[in-house]
């Protein structure tokens, strides 16, 4: 039996139970409690950073993580 796998930014990622948006975010090498100009959706619905350590990710969830990017 295969383990469970989500969705992030359209790339297959396996899950472990219990896995929230923050383990995401530190899988992506990022500090989920001091990071700035991040966007999370979950199932095309915008999660606020308030609820990203107590969002648990499920199998077949997709996730897409946004980073604001400055320049031109």
């Amino acid at each position: 039996m295969s383990a469970p796998h989500c969705q992030v930014n359209g790339e297959k990622y396996a899950l472990r139970i219990g896995t929230t948006i923050s383990d995401l975010i530190r899988a992506e090498g990022l500090n989920p409690e001091s990071v700035r100009g991040v966007a999370v959706a979950l199932n095309n619905t915008v999660i606020r950073k308030n609820e990203w350590s107590g969002t648990v990710v499920n199998e077949g969830d997709r996730i897409e993580i946004v980073t604001a990017q400055q320049g031109g």
